[in-house]
């Protein structure tokens, strides 16, 4: 997302991907990442921070505790906000504000959300076709994801982005997505299912 004064992104994964995201975000805009959220805890999206040296990292409080376990290096050094349920961020004139409702996939779950341009963001807990998906089964919680996706719903968003996916351009898409843990004839391990 870009502000006024500089660049907010998202779960970097990996320097090589950062840097790649750093070469593409030259090509929109000469402003610095200035801003970076980590949607959660796992590996494949806390590296790559210090390709942004300058960046105020944010995380949900829980991260830490798993962050200190980092044998990889892949976690950040240094986050430079911690928040606990709410927490918000203004880039000019944009406000983004990160949510915790509960654990979803992994403890530390954010959900980032831009109210007046009715976008929300979160990562790992559904893919644009499916609710459940075998890569992430072994860390999700499910009854953290449904009250999670029910939390995005009551946001009434006209965008919803996801990683590892396509994004959806309907809140309505989310709804069902919500709904389907409510149908008792739906298998929560089944490895994939549409809707």
């Amino acid at each position: 997302m870009i502000g006024d004064k500089g660049v907010l992104i998202t779960d970097p994964a990996n320097s090589y991907r950062a840097q790649s995201l750093k070469m593409e975000i030259s090509k929109l805009t000469k402003l610095p990442v200035t801003h970076i959220i980590l949607s959660h805890e796992h590996y494949d999206h806390v590296g790559g921070t210090e390709v942004f040296p300058k960046a105020k990292i944010y995380a949900q409080s829980n991260t830490k505790s798993v962050f200190k376990l980092d044998v990889s290096g892949q976690a950040p050094k240094n986050i430079d906000q911690y928040f606990d349920d709410d927490y918000s961020i203004f880039m000019g004139k944009i406000e983004v504000d990160l949510h915790h409702y509960a654990a979803g996939d992994g403890v530390g779950t954010a959900i980032v959300h831009l109210p007046k341009e009715s976008v929300v963001y979160s990562a790992d807990m559904y893919a644009s076709d499916e609710i459940i998906n075998k890569r992430w089964i072994s860390d999700s919680n499910f009854l953290g994801n449904r009250l999670i996706l029910n939390k995005m719903v009551e946001l009434k968003p006209k965008y919803a982005i996801t990683t590892h996916s396509e994004s959806i351009e309907s809140y309505c898409q989310i709804w069902c997505m919500s709904h389907l843990f409510r149908r008792r004839s739906v298998d929560l391990l089944s490895p994939r299912f549409h809707l």
